[in-house]
């Protein structure tokens, strides 16, 4: 399962949250499903919804704009290690070990084959 991550603008984690298969929405008002103290962001500022196997990043038409990697977006599919940035609030988009082991398998790789090849790598 992936993980949105809120930074500081030195880059330590503030707080995480799990991203899951229901849409998880974030801003600074009762009604957003991650409420952030920052004045420069919308109520709903922006959504992560699953699309396919992945997911995507929804601006929910916030006045101050949703970024990632440093674009403004209106929606875009979220790869791991994207940067978000809402308002002056910083976040990262990560994959957890559980969408790791999922995306081996589909590529038939097993975990204790890529378990195996790290492990060997030590070894050297």
């Amino acid at each position: 399962m992936p993980y949105l991550i809120q930074k500081n603008a030195n880059g330590t984690v503030v707080r995480q949250w799990d991203v899951t298969m229901k849409p998880l929405s974030l801003g600074r008002g009762e009604q957003a499903n991650i409420q952030i103290d920052d004045e420069e962001l919308s109520r709903v500022h922006f959504t992560i919804l699953p699309e396919g196997d992945g997911f995507a990043i929804q601006d929910e038409k916030s006045t101050n704009g949703t970024y990632v990697n440093g674009k403004r977006i209106t929606r875009v599919t979220l790869k791991p290690n994207d940067r978000i940035r809402a308002g002056q609030t910083l976040f990262s988009f990560v994959d957890g070990l559980s969408t790791v082991i999922r995306k081996l398998e589909k590529e038939d790789r097993h975990y204790s084959t890529f378990v195996k090849k790290l492990t060997d790598k030590d070894k050297k």
